[in-house]
């Protein structure tokens, strides 16, 4: 039973493999795959997703695999790999971080997070990115010097931020010094005196 195992996922290599490579020249050139399929094929692990979030919340299931998350992400990475200069690979790399940030791969969040920041400065996503970032890096990472440079930039690049998220931020880097549940418990006092 292994042994046919083991042949059926060398077999699905092997023909996986030579479908993304031709010969030129009796060279091997690696195919770079289309826009089309690589979209396609996120779009495909996107309905995957959506069909098992469905099944948790009709108790068919209890979670989903992070093998389900780390292949969205591979086909993500894929893209913004492949076509770093268009504009769908800024919304990618996005999906990159929230799915990260499902499997509690923090680190890498962050990370993606500075990379779509960096290159993809007229998404129209990136107030989102960059609010999300700083608030996983002092939440959930304790890193204040990552949420400093993420909330100070989100001010000064959306100075128009509603109300109550501005005032947020702004209260946060005001006792930035503190930790995030210290920031916490002084807000909760600040309110109880109000």
């Amino acid at each position: 039973m292994i042994y046919r195992v083991t042949s059926l996922v060398a077999l699905c290599l092997i023909v996986l493999s030579c479908s993304e490579e031709k010969k030129v020249d009796d060279q091997v050139v690696e195919e770079k795959p289309s826009k089309e399929v690589l979209k396609d094929m996120i779009q495909e692990m996107d309905d995957s997703l959506k069909v098992l979030y469905g099944k948790i919340r009709n108790n068919e299931i209890q979670e989903i695999s992070n093998l389900n998350f780390n292949e969205a992400i591979n086909r993500n990475l894929a893209y913004y790999r492949h076509y770093p200069e268009d504009q769908f690979s800024a919304r990618a790399l996005d999906k990159v971080i929230q799915l990260c940030t499902q499997v509690k791969a923090y680190d890498r969040a962050l990370a993606y997070s500075d990379t779509l920041i960096s290159k993809y400065d007229g998404y129209e996503g990136k107030k989102e990115v960059l609010l999300n970032a700083g608030s996983l890096a002092d939440g959930v990472l304790g890193r204040q010097d990552k949420c400093e440079s993420y909330y100070r930039q989100l001010l000064k690049e959306y100075p128009n931020l509603d109300q109550e998220t501005k005032e947020l931020v702004e209260f946060r880097l005001e006792h930035i010094d503190l930790t995030f549940d210290q920031m916490i418990e002084l807000r909760m006092k600040e309110a109880a005196q109000k």
